[in-house]
C-alpha cells in the first residue's frame, strides 16, 4: 500500500558542466525575497543551479510526529514544499541540511539555528537525547530524515503506513541530497561531536542502523525514506584537514555511511599573526601556496578509504563588512574582491579534483535585532541584509557571478591553459562545449599576494591557432550577465590566429572563442610534492620526491630552487627528485617547477622544518607502551615543548633543570612514574619521538588530575596528534576528589609502523597529567572456539545453526527483554572478498515463520579482527509473522555471494535484563568447544537440504478514498523478483460489498465498477518462476461523509462568493498546473442541487479565477461546459484548460483566488458545491476539497480554505 502524490523529474542534470559544479548556500528569508516578494533582482538561478538549504527541523515538527512541510496556517516561510517546488522550477537543485534540534517537547529553543543539543548540559553539545553512543538516542533525529527525504526524495513508493505526515504526499523529486548535520567537529581539536558518537549518529542517518523501529517510529534514516537519495557526511570544518575524525567515524561506523564527504574552508591568513586588520588570503594564495596540503588531505583519504566518493567543499568564502570604527571578522575582504575571489576559486577547487563547491552565502545574516553583527561569516552573503533603513543591496559578486554562470555554466572543465606563469602571474582555464566552441577564464595577480592590490596587464596578445571569433564577456558591478564585446581576430581562421586584450586585471573575464576547425588548448602539467614535514637531525643526506604528469603531452624538465632557510647542498636540481645533504637546524622552503613539451610550467612548494629534537632517554619511545609524560624530548622551547610560563612552576627543580615545562614530584625520586607534568597551561604542548612496531589499530589511555573543585571550570581539553593527525579525540577529565584517574581517548585509531613524532596538546588549561599508554585494539571478543563457514562456488549454501542438540526445541530469546541480535564474524582469507549484501541471517520459529537480513546492510569493511555486529530484533520481525519466543534455528546463508571463509561465533540475544546466549562459549548446555553443537549445511539443493529461493516483492498500489463523484477505480499493482521472474497474479477481493463489475483479476492491474458506500479491500498475488509467492493489499473507501460547500442566492440580482486557496486569507497560491514537465490539463468542480424546487441558469454562472502573476481576471461561464442536468447527484464538471483565453501574465501555476459570481442566475437555494480540482497530469492539484494539503473539510467541518466574502443575497449555509 503505497502513497502516489509524487511529480516526475523536478531535478535537472547538468552533469559534466560547470552549472554541476557551482553552488551557493541559502537561507529561508531567500524564499521570502524571492518568491514570496515576486523579486526577480534577488534570482540567483541566474548564477548557481545548485543551492544548499539549510532547513530547520525545529520548525517543521514542533511537536512529535507533527509535520508541517507546507504549512499553509503559520509562518511563511515554513511552506517548504512550495519552496523546494520553485527552487527546481528555476532549474536549482537542492543540498538540504538538516540544523537545529527540537528540545525533549520539540519545541524550538535554539535561536541562532546551531547543532547544540538545547536538552543537553555539559560541554558535549551534540544533538542526541541520551549518551549519544546508542542509535537510539538519535531515533528522532533519524525518523525526521527519513520522513524528509520519503517526501523529498526521487522515489516514492512508500506504504503509507510508512508516512507520517497527515497528507502523505512522497517522491516529489525536490531533493537528492541530504546532509543529516552541519559541522560536527567545529574546530580542529575542539570536537563538540566526538567521533564515536557521531559514528553512531552517521549509521542511524544513513539507513536507521541501530534504530528501534515500531508503531510510533515507522521508519528512520535516509535511505528508509528513500533508498534512491543521497547522503552527505557533515560538513567537516578547517578544510577537512581533521583526519583522525573522518578516521574514527569510519571505523566506529564500521562501513561507508555517506554518498559525499563534506568539508568546508574559509581562506583566512593563518600568517598576519593577530594585527588589528585581518584579511581574508586571495584563493591563490590559500590554494597554491598555505592550504592546498590540507585541501589534499582529504582527497587522499578518499582515495586509501572511499575510491570514487565524491568530495564537496560546501562552505567558503569571505565577509564584506567593515564598519566605521574598522571592525570586521578575520577574513574580511572588499566587495569587490570579494567578487573576484569567489570567481577564481572555483576553477581553482574543480583542478584539484573538488566535485562541488558551495560559496558561503546568498544574504548577509542578520543578528541580534536590528545591529549587523561582524563576528564570522555574518556578511559573506552575495546580497546585503535589510536592517534599519537600510534596504538590501546586491553586492558585486553578485552580479559578476551571473556574468560567469552565462559564460561557462553549460561548458566542461578542460584544465588550466595558463597556471601561474609570468610576472605578474597569469591564470587561463579552458571550458568547453565542443572541439569548435570553447571559452577561456583569464586573470593576473601578482605572484605571491596574499591578498589584490589592483595588479594589471595591459595590452595582453592572447594566441589562440585556428580561432575566427571571439565574444569578451566582463563582469560589472549592476550589470546582469556581464559586458559583451566582440574582439577583433587577427589572421582568423589560421595557426596564426589571435585576439588583442586591453587589459586583464585582478578580475576574471571570460573570451568564447569558436571556429570551423578544432580549437586546441595545451593543458598545464599537473606536480605534486609531499606534505609539509619535521625532520630531525642528523641528517646525512635526504631526497625530496615529486609525483608529476601532463595530460595530453609530456614533461621535458624539472627545475628545484631552494626559496627560504640556511644554505643546503644540492643535487640532481633538474631531476623529479631532490637530494639534500648535510642539513643543519632551521626552516627551509623548496619549489618544484615542472615544463611539458609545449612550454607550459606547474609547480608546488614544500616547507621543511629541521631541528635538534631528540628523544629523551636516547631512544624512541615505543608503542605499544608507557609513554611517560616528563618524557618529552630534548629541543627546547618551541621544538620540544611550548610553555606559557617562564621558569618552573612545580615542585621539583632538579628533574630537567633547564627546562621551562613545570614538574611535580611525587613518591620516589628513583620512580619516574614518580615525576608529573603540572601547572599546564592553555595553548602548551610536548613532544614524543616514537616507534610504532606494528600497523593497526590502537587505543589510547591517561592519567590525569582534573584539579580541584575550584578548578573545575572551564572544562579541560588535551588531544594527541602523530604527524599532525588527531589521535584520540579529544579527552575531556571530570573533577574528581581523589585526584588522578584514568580516562581513555576515543578510537581505535589506525597507526602506520615506523619512526613518528607525538604531539600531545592541552587544548584548555589541566592540572596534571603523568602518563599515557598506547596498546592495540582488542574487541571486546576474547576468543575461543569458532564456527568456520567455508563457500568454495558461488552456488547456495547455508549453515543452521540450532540452539541445543535437539533440534526443533522451542526457544524463548525474548524473556529478558531483549532487543538485538549481535554476533562476531571475521573474514578468514581476506584474499576472498564475499559479496556481504548476499550474506544472508535469517532466524526460524518452530512454525518454518522467518525473517532475514543482509549482513552487508550492516557492515562491508569485514577483515581479520573479530568485528561485532549488533542488529535490531525488529529488523528480523517487520513485515513477518516471525515468533521469537518459540525459535527454532539461526542460518547463515550464502545467497550466491561468492568464494569465501568466514568464521561466526557469539551470537547472543542482548538488550535486556538478560542477554542469551544462542552460540558461543559461555553457551549454557553447549559451548562452541563442544562436539555435540549440532549444524547440517545446505548446498545446491542437495540431499536433505533445500534451495533458498527469494520471494517476490508484490505492490497492490496506493490505498484510495473516493466520494460519490467517482464510481470506477483502477488499481495499477506491480511486482519484481530480485532472483527470477515473475509469472502469474490473481486478485482478490477479501472484503467489503459486492462490486458492479471488475476487470480480468490475472494481471497487475485491476479495475473496478462500485456504487455501494463502505470499505473494499483486495489482495494481490504474484508467484515467481520457483513458485515462491508474495502479497499486499490495498484498500478502497468509499463515502459520501466528506465536507463540501452548500450556498443559497435568495434574490434574484447579481452576487458572489470568493475563495481563496490559503486558509490564512493570503495571497499564497497554489500551483494549479502541478508540474511543469506533466501539467494538469482539466480543471473539474463537482456540483450537487439539494433543493430542485428552484432553477439555476447556467449560462449566467461564472467562475472567476485571478493569479499572483496578473491584475486580471480569468473568466468561466458554466454553462458552456454542463454536459448533464445538475440534480440532486453529484455531476462533474470538466473545463479543459486549452479551451480558454487567458490574460496577458495570468499564469495557473499561482492561482490564489476563484471567485463565483451569479449573474441573476437564481434565486436558488442548497447548491453544493466540492472538489474543485485541477487534473490530467502527474500531480493533481486541489483548490478546494478534502484533499486541500491543508485543511481535511471532514476532519474539521466548520473550517475551510475559503475567505467568504457574500454580497446581494447570496448566503453560506454549510461546509
Amino acid at each position: 500500500m503505497v502513497a502516489n502524490i509524487r511529480i516526475i523529474n523536478a531535478y535537472t542534470d547538468y552533469s559534466g558542466t560547470m552549472n554541476d559544479f557551482m553552488g551557493i548556500n541559502i537561507q529561508v528569508p531567500y524564499y521570502q525575497y524571492r518568491y514570496l516578494a515576486e523579486n526577480p533582482d534577488f534570482d540567483l538561478s541566474q548564477s548557481f543551479k545548485w543551492v544548499r538549504n539549510y532547513m530547520l527541523w525545529a520548525a517543521l515538527e514542533p511537536q512529535n510526529d507533527l509535520y508541517k512541510f507546507n504549512d499553509f496556517k503559520e509562518i511563511p516561510l515554513r511552506r517548504y514544499d512550495d519552496y523546494y517546488r520553485r527552487l527546481n522550477e528555476d532549474g536549482q537543485n537542492i543540498v538540504t541540511t538538516l540544523i537545529t534540534v527540537p528540545n525533549q517537547e520539540h519545541v524550538e529553543r535554539d535561536s541562532f539555528y546551531r547543532d547544540i543539543v538545547p536538552w543537553f548540559t555539559g560541554d558535549r553539545r551534540f544533538p542526541a537525547e541520551g549518551s549519544g553512543f546508542d542509535a537510539n538516542d538519535y531515533r528522532e533525529r533519524a525518523e525526521f530524515l527519513a520522513q524528509l527525504t520519503a517526501r523529498y526524495g526521487p522515489t516514492g513508493g512508500l506504504s503509507e503506513t510508512k508516512l507520517e505526515t497527515n497528507d502523505k504526499v512522497q517522491g516529489l523529486d525536490y531533493v537528492r541530497y541530504f546532509e543529516g548535520a552541519n559541522e560536527p567537529n567545529q574546530k580542529t581539536n575542539d570536537v563538540i561531536w566526538p567521533d564515536a558518537a557521531y559514528a553512531v549518529w552517521m549509521n542511524a542517518a544513513f539507513d536507521g542502523r541501530g534504530v528501534i523501529r515500531d508503531g510510533g517510529l515507522p521508519i528512520a534514516g535516509s535511505k528508509q525514506g528513500d533508498p534512491n537519495v543521497n547522503h552527505l557526511m557533515a560538513g567537516l570544518v578547517d578544510n577537512g584537514v581533521d583526519l583522525g575524525f573522518l578516521d574514527h567515524t569510519f571505523l566506529a561506523a564500521g562501513r561507508q555511511t555517506f554518498d559525499a564527504i563534506n568539508i568546508h574552508a574559509y581562506f583566512r591568513n593563518k600568517f598576519f599573526g593577530d594585527p588589528i586588520e585581518k584579511f581574508g588570503v586571495s584563493p591563490e594564495f590559500y590554494i597554491l601556496e598555505s592550504g592546498k596540503d590540507e585541501l589534499q588531505k582529504t582527497l587522499d583519504w578518499r582515495d586509501r578509504n572511499t575510491p570514487g566518493t565524491p568530495v564537496w567543499l560546501t562552505e567558503f568564502g569571505w565577509d564584506t563588512h567593515l564598519s566605521g570604527a574598522g571592525l570586521h571578522s578575520e577574513t574580511y575582504a572588499p566587495e569587490p574582491s570579494q567578487g573576484n575571489y569567489i570567481m577564481r576559486t572555483f576553477p581553482l577547487l574543480k583542478k584539484l579534483g573538488f566535485e562541488k563547491a558551495f560559496v558561503y552565502y546568498d544574504f548577509d545574516p542578520l543578528r541580534y535585532g536590528t545591529a549587523m553583527s561582524t563576528s564570522i561569516h555574518m556578511s559573506s552573503g552575495l546580497i546585503t541584509h535589510k536592517h534599519n533603513s537600510i534596504p538590501h543591496r546586491r553586492k558585486p559578486g553578485f552580479f559578476y557571478m551571473t556574468a560567469m554562470s552565462a559564460a561557462i555554466g553549460e561548458y566542461t572543465f578542460d584544465g588550466a591553459h595558463i597556471f601561474g606563469e609570468g610576472t605578474p602571474e597569469l591564470y587561463a582555464y579552458v571550458f568547453s562545449k565542443s572541439p569548435t566552441d570553447k571559452v577561456v577564464m583569464m586573470w593576473c595577480r601578482e605572484r605571491d599576494a596574499q591578498i589584490d592590490n589592483g595588479t594589471t596587464i595591459a595590452n595582453y596578445e592572447f594566441a589562440v591557432p585556428f580561432v575566427e571569433g571571439c565574444e569578451q564577456i566582463v563582469p560589472a558591478d549592476q550589470v546582469l550577465g556581464g559586458i559583451s564585446t566582440i574582439l577583433s581576430v587577427s589572421q582568423a581562421g589560421e595557426i596564426g590566429a589571435s585576439v588583442a586584450i586591453d587589459q586583464l586585471s585582478e578580475k576574471p573575464l571570460f573570451l568564447k572563442f569558436t571556429g570551423s576547425q578544432i580549437l586546441n588548448f595545451n593543458i598545464v602539467p599537473e606536480v605534486r610534492l609531499d606534505s609539509d614535514q619535521e625532520l630531525i637531525l642528523p641528517i646525512p643526506q635526504y631526497t625530496l620526491s615529486s609525483v608529476s604528469s601532463d595530460e595530453d603531452g609530456t614533461i621535458v624538465s624539472y627545475r628545484w630552487t631552494q626559496l627560504s632557510g640556511p644554505e643546503v647542498p644540492m643535487s640532481a636540481t633538474n631531476a623529479a627528485d631532490l637530494v639534500l645533504s648535510n642539513l643543519i637546524a632551521g626552516n627551509y622552503e623548496f619549489m618544484l617547477q615542472v615544463t611539458d613539451n609545449d612550454g607550459a610550467t606547474a609547480r608546488d612548494r614544500i616547507k621543511i622544518i629541521v631541528s635538534n629534537r631528540q628523544p629523551y632517554l636516547g631512544a624512541r619511545l615505543q608503542i605499544p607502551g608507557v609513554i611517560e609524560a616528563e618524557a618529552y624530548d630534548l629541543g627546547g622551547e618551541g621544538i620540544a615543548y611550548h610553555d606559557t610560563s617562564p621558569g618552573r612552576q612545580g615542585n621539583n627543580t632538579q628533574y630537567r633543570p633547564i627546562d621551562d615545562v613545570d614538574v611535580r614530584f611525587i613518591g620516589d625520586a628513583a620512580n619516574p612514574s614518580g615525576f608529573q607534568i603540572t601547572d599546564l597551561a592553555q595553548g602548551e604542548w610536548l613532544k614524543y619521538s616514537v616507534n610504532v612496531a606494528e600497523s593497526g589499530l590502537y587505543t589510547l589511555e591517561a592519567l590525569i588530575n582534573r584539579g580541584n573543585a575550584a578548578n573545575s571550570a572551564p572544562v579541560k581539553r588535551l588531544s594527541f596528534e602523530i604527524n599532525d593527525v588527531a589521535l584520540a579525540g579529544v579527552i575531556r577529565p571530570e573533577y574528581n576528589p581523589n585526584g588522578f584517574q584514568s580516562y581513555m581517548g576515543e578510537g581505535p585509531f589506525y597507526l602506520e609502523a615506523g619512526d613518528h613524532s607525538l604531539k600531545l596538546t592541552f587544548i584548555n588549561a589541566v592540572y596534571e597529567i603523568d602518563k599515557f599508554i598506547i596498546t592495540p585494539f582488542v574487541p571486546t571478543f576474547t576468543g575461543g572456539n569458532y564456527f568456520r563457514f567455508d563457500n568454495a562456488s558461488a552456488n547456495w549454501h547455508e549453515l543452521r545453526i540450532f540452539y541445543d542438540v535437539i533440534q526443533g526445541g522451542e526457544i524463548d530469546v525474548l524473556s529478558g527483554g531483549n532487543t538485538h541480535l549481535d554476533l562476531y564474524i571475521t573474514n578468514l582469507d581476506i584474499s576472498l572478498i564475499p559479496d556481504w549484501s548476499r550474506v544472508r541471517l535469517a532466524i526460524y520459529d518452530i512454525n518454518n515463520n522467518y525473517g532475514q537480513v543482509s549482513i552487508g546492510d550492516y557492515l562491508t569493511n569485514i577483515g581479520e579482527n573479530w568485528t561485532l555486529i549488533s542488529i535490531p530484533l525488529v529488523d528480523f520481525t517487520d513485515g513477518t509473522n516471525l515468533d521469537l519466543q518459540h525459535l527454532k534455528s539461526i542460518n547463515l546463508r550464502s545467497a550466491r555471494a561468492g568464494s569465501f571463509k568466514i568464521g561466526l561465533d557469539e551470537l547472543t540475544f542482548n538488550g535486556g535484563a538478560t542477554p542469551f546466549v544462542w552460540l558461543g562459549d559461555s553457551h549454557e548446555n553447549n559451548p562452541t568447544s563442544s562436539s555435540s553443537i549440532v549444524m547440517s549445511i545446505v548446498s545446491d539443493g542437495g540431499a536433505g537440504g533445500s534451495f533458498y529461493d527469494e520471494p517476490p516483492f508484490v505492490d497492490a498500489s496506493p490505498d484510495k478514498l473516493v466520494r460519490p463523484t467517482v464510481s470506477t477505480h483502477t488499481f495499477n499493482g506491480n511486482a519484481y523478483d530480485i532472483n527470477g521472474t515473475i509469472t502469474n497474479y490473481e486478485w482478490i477481493q477479501m472484503s467489503g460489498p459486492d462490486l458492479i463489475s471488475s476487470s480480468d483479476s490475472s494481471s497487475p492491474i485491476l479495475t473496478i465498477d462500485f456504487d455501494t458506500f463502505g470499505t473494499y479491500v483486495f489482495r494481490l498475488y504474484a508467484w515467481d518462476d520457483a513458485g515462491q509467492r508474495g502479497e499486499d493489499d490495498v484498500i478502497l473507501v468509499y463515502e459520501d461523509t466528506g465536507g463540501y460547500l452548500e450556498i443559497d442566492h435568495t434574490e434574484e440580482t447579481n452576487s458572489f462568493f470568493k475563495m481563496l486557496y490559503a486558509i490564512d486569507g493570503s495571497k499564497f497560491p497554489l500551483n494549479a498546473l502541478g508540474s511543469s514537465n506533466q501539467p494538469n490539463t482539466t480543471m473539474e468542480i463537482h456540483l450537487k442541487r439539494f433543493d430542485l424546487s428552484t432553477q439555476i441558469d447556467w449560462n449566467k454562472f461564472q467562475i472567476i479565477l485571478k493569479s499572483t502573476k496578473s491584475n486580471s481576471f480569468l473568466t468561466i461561464t458554466l454553462g458552456n461546459y454542463i454536459v448533464e442536468s445538475v440534480n440532486d447527484s453529484w455531476v462533474k464538471v470538466s473545463i479543459p484548460l486549452s479551451s480558454l483565453t487567458l490574460p496577458v501574465g495570468f499564469d495557473f501555476s499561482y492561482l490564489y483566488l476563484m471567485r463565483i459570481n451569479s449573474i441573476k442566475a437564481g434565486p436558488f437555494n442548497d447548491l453544493g458545491i466540492d472538489e474543485i480540482q485541477f487534473t490530467g497530469g502527474s500531480h493533481p492539484a486541489v483548490f478546494y476539497g478534502d484533499d486541500h494539503s491543508s485543511v481535511i473539510l471532514s476532519d474539521i467541518p466548520f473550517e475551510m480554505p475559503a475567505v467568504l466574502q457574500l454580497a446581494n443575497g447570496a448566503k453560506d449555509t454549510a461546509p
